[in-house]
């Protein structure tokens, strides 16, 4: 999964997004794009993980403007607004019989990862919308569709890697699920802010941690980090009889080690563009991904 030349584009688009965004001056913008610029410009060469790239850059972002916490209060309001759609979303769900529920919030999974602050995914657009768009995004195709496979595994022990803030709300249903069927879950998130990526201060903050133990995977990584990576977190990896992995950051680091990796695992994803959609076999830049490996 290393990048390609077309993912350039995103990873200058993702700069000049997120200084727009944020709504800095001048002065600062031009010191962020030059040091962007240079770094792009002595790396590009290694074609590393598009994560990389993209958590570096927003890395210069946070030291250049002195913000140690970008978009801190889109990042709040994605994750109240969520918990308000959560409610509506578990009062469908509760005359459910539990094999339509774990398919009803593997959909429900996989919509919220629409909710991407990054220009290569929703963008950073006003969050009031958000429970329209994500009704399409329920009511919408699975393109590559593996969750009667899923629905067969054993499993003890799961380890979820979450991504986005808004996302993880959406993410509880499922959890729900599995703990139901005795599994202990493992929810797996950053240390600290970057881009949209959820923090496990959000995790605890929207109630993950009633319904799973909250561990620390990287630290301000874009998705986790196969070099960053905390060693409980590396631990649990060896340990867990499933990973299930949210997003596409996600997707490239554990593609990229899977010969490392002893288990199954659950990848659910929206992807973002048709780089990664032709490694499912289509061409468009987004398909609904429930694909167990």
């Amino acid at each position: 999964m290393k990048s390609s030349p077309e993912c350039v584009r995103c990873f200058i688009n993702d700069l000049y997004g997120a200084i727009e965004s944020l709504g800095l001056n001048e002065e600062i913008s031009k010191e962020i794009i030059e040091e962007g610029l240079k770094f792009l410009s002595q790396n590009i060469n290694k074609w590393e993980l598009p994560s990389f790239y993209i958590t570096e850059l927003h890395r210069i972002i946070k030291r250049k403007a002195k913000m140690p916490f970008p978009f801190k209060e889109l990042r709040e309001t994605t994750n109240q607004i969520c918990l308000e759609i959560l409610k509506e979303v578990e009062r469908e769900m509760a005359t459910l019989p539990h094999e339509e529920r774990v398919k009803w919030s593997i959909k429900w999974a996989v919509a919220g990862n629409h909710l991407d602050f990054r220009t290569a995914g929703r963008g950073y657009k006003d969050v009031k919308e958000l429970k329209n768009e994500l009704m399409k995004e329920v009511e919408g195709k699975i393109h590559v569709d593996d969750t009667e496979k899923f629905m067969k595994l054993s499993f003890s022990r799961v380890l979820y890697i979450h991504d986005n803030v808004g996302e993880i709300v959406l993410d509880i249903p499922l959890i729900k699920e599995l703990a139901r069927k005795g599994a202990k879950v493992f929810s797996a998130l950053r240390g600290g802010p970057i881009t949209s990526d959820a923090t496990v201060e959000d995790g605890k903050e929207v109630g993950i941690d009633r319904y799973a133990e909250i561990v620390e995977a990287c630290p301000d990584t874009l998705g986790i980090s196969w070099e960053e990576m905390t060693e409980e977190m590396r631990r649990l990896m060896d340990e867990v009889d499933l990973i299930i992995s949210k997003g596409q950051a996600n997707y490239y680091v554990l593609v990229a080690h899977k010969t490392s990796i002893k288990v199954p695992v659950l990848f659910l994803l929206k992807t973002k563009c048709s780089y990664i959609s032709k490694k499912f076999g289509y061409s468009q830049k987004s398909i609904n991904v429930v694909k167990l490996l």
